[in-house]
Parts: C-alpha cells; structure tokens; sequence
C-alpha cells in the first residue's frame, strides 16, 4: 500500500520529535513565541494551531492525508487478520 504521507512522517520523526519536544517546553513554560499576521489589518497576533499541525505544515506533511492512510493501513490489517482467523 502507497502511503506518502506515512513516509514522509517517518523520515523526519527524530527531527520532528525534537522540535516538538522544544514547543511543548516553550508552552510550558509560558514562552510561546510563536505568531502568525492577521490577515485583515497585518498586525501580529498569537499562532493558536496545535504543534503536530505547526509540525505537518513545516515538513510539509498533509495530516488529514496520513490519518487516512493510517486508517487505510489499519483496516487493511483488520481484513487480513479476519482472513487469518477464518482458516485457522
């Protein structure tokens, strides 16, 4: 099964991993730093998406595509595994 997103998950998760771990301490700590411009009037404004969605936009990972891929994977391993059971 082609699974894109999955992969490309995969290939920056240590990358991914630390950046993450570096937001949450920020959050933590009450240091968000994180802005984004209001599109209206231009002017700064506190970025309030969740880190993993900050994260897919950086590494430029579609996450509604890797859910769906997940669930993809998921139901293909629940068919196979009823075939199994079937023959047993």
């Amino acid at each position: 099964m082609d699974t894109p997103e999955l992969d490309k998950m995969v290939a920056v998760k240590e990358q991914s991993q630390a950046i993450g771990e570096f937001m949450e301490w920020l959050t933590e700590e009450k240091k968000m730093l994180f802005f984004r411009c209001n599109e209206t009037n231009q002017t700064p404004e506190r970025c309030r998406d969740s880190i993993e969605s900050l994260l897919g936009e950086y590494f430029k990972i579609d996450l509604v595509r890797a859910e769906a891929e997940k669930l993809a994977l998921l139901s293909q391993a629940r068919e196979f595994h009823s075939k199994f059971k079937k023959d047993d």
